[in-house]
């Protein structure tokens, strides 16, 4: 997206199109509104192409961690340009816009090698244990489970196909940082996944209302890929015949099943207990 340094009019253009997975997929980059976000990125090492403000007193962005932000972005050469609020808006994916906008690259991470915590760009393949999105539609259930993923040291996240966008604006806010910090990866179809999954040596542990095992009575430790399935369908077929372990999140009778960003949570924190259980941690 080199020509997005051209002028801010076909900055504006090429942002326009980024608020689209297509036009994110052809340039190789992505949108991140308000200085929070903005500052978690440039601090994981995320590239900014462009930064666009809004109003000529910059939409109120006057205190010193901003100003410290934008004079650390103007020292890297990236390029900031003020827009009318009118326009701003036009771009801008949330409701009250938050007042600063950055264009950043999509992070490259290899699939294979060893991924060291806090390493944006290292590769995720080897490490212990993965969540696996099934054509999880919502961008921000997307975002929350990469959240989740990176607060209890999740190796990394696969998107398979037909899963939202994570580097949607929705999916971004909901991420609230860890998208930055965390390799995600889109793996195709849930049989080329799978594949990719087993070659590497996971086990499979799908969660499921169906299955009799509940997920704080099965062993989750080792090299194991967490299978959340599709909000309304449940999990693909492929994963369903696969899986090695299937277990469900009791509930009281007669409840509704829980949003499967809750869900995520709850199977990757009882995985997380049973590891420090068998490091010993808390004794």
């Amino acid at each position: 997206m080199k020509h997005i340094t051209s002028s801010a009019n076909a900055a504006v253009r090429c942002v326009r199109k980024l608020l689209q997975k297509k036009g994110r997929d052809t340039y190789g980059a992505f949108i991140i509104e308000g200085s929070i976000l903005i500052s978690d990125a440039v601090r994981a090492g995320m590239e900014i192409e462009h930064v666009f403000l809004r109003g000529s007193s910059a939409g109120g962005l006057c205190d010193y961690m901003t100003h410290e932000l934008l004079r650390s972005l103007s020292q890297r050469g990236v390029e900031v340009a003020s827009l009318s609020e009118d326009i701003f808006d036009g771009i801008a994916d949330t409701v009250t816009p938050k007042g600063m906008i950055a264009v950043a690259k999509k992070p490259h991470r290899p699939l294979e090698g060893r991924r060291m915590r806090g390493e944006s760009k290292s590769c995720f393949l080897n490490s212990d244990a993965l969540l696996v999105l099934d054509r999880i539609q919502d961008p921000g259930n997307v975002g929350t489970i990469i959240r989740t993923a990176d607060a209890i040291g999740i190796g990394g996240v696969v998107c398979v196909k037909g899963t939202a966008d994570p580097f949607s604006p929705k999916g971004v806010r909901a991420a609230a940082g860890a998208l930055f910090r965390i390799p995600v990866h889109e793996l195709g179809e849930p049989g080329d996944a799978l594949d990719k999954l087993r070659l590497s040596g996971y086990r499979i542990a799908a969660v499921d209302a169906n299955a009799i095992a509940p997920c704080w009575g099965t062993d989750l430790s080792g090299r194991v890929a967490l299978v959340m399935g599709n909000e309304g369908s449940g999990l693909s077929s492929c994963f369903v015949d696969a899986v090695d372990i299937a277990i469900h999140i009791p509930m009281e009778e007669g409840a509704e099943s829980l949003n499967v960003a809750v869900a995520a949570a709850i199977v990757a924190y009882e995985r997380y207990r049973q590891i420090a259980d068998l490091k010993g941690f808390g004794e």
